[in-house]
């Protein structure tokens, strides 16, 4: 694997699409481009553009942060996660999962009420952004399907 923090931007997308068992060829269909643009892209004699480079991410099922180095790890965080993450504040938030610190033996009811208004304004911002969030990634995906637009 190729080392973090490199700018190793094509030998992590071969790696990755080896991984993925694809050919140069296969993964250039998927990606819309010609097999000789997806060469150059792995070779680093040219580089993918912000869209070019989420799709990558897309089809080799591994995180843009991978494929930029900036994580050795290639896993994509999941798409569920911003759920679960809400699930779970709304369950600390309603007291239906103690708060728990790491070497703090016992939190008075005034600070866990506290802890407790923290995260309810935490929760408050993140449903408050997300349709804007996804509003966004729905406009650029139109964007992107234009004519006259893509690789």
């Amino acid at each position: 694997m190729p080392r973090k923090g490199t700018d190793d931007l094509g030998l992590r997308i071969k790696f990755a699409r080896l991984r993925k068992g694809l050919t140069q060829a296969e993964l250039a269909q998927k990606l819309n481009v010609h097999p000789e643009t997806l060469g150059k892209y792995e070779r680093g004699t040219n580089r993918p553009d912000a869209e070019t480079l989420r799709k990558l991410a897309d089809i080799l099922e591994v995180s843009t942060d991978f494929l930029v180095g900036r994580t050795n790890d290639p896993s994509p965080i999941p798409s569920s996660l911003d759920a679960d993450v809400e699930t779970y504040l709304e369950k600390i938030v309603k007291g239906e999962i103690p708060i728990h610190f790491d070497g703090v033996e016992r939190i008075t009811p005034e600070v866990l009420e506290d802890l407790r208004t923290i995260l309810k304004a935490a929760l408050t911002y993140i449903r408050a952004h997300k349709p804007k969030e996804e509003e966004k990634a729905v406009e650029e995906k139109e964007e992107a399907e234009r004519p006259g637009k893509g690789g």
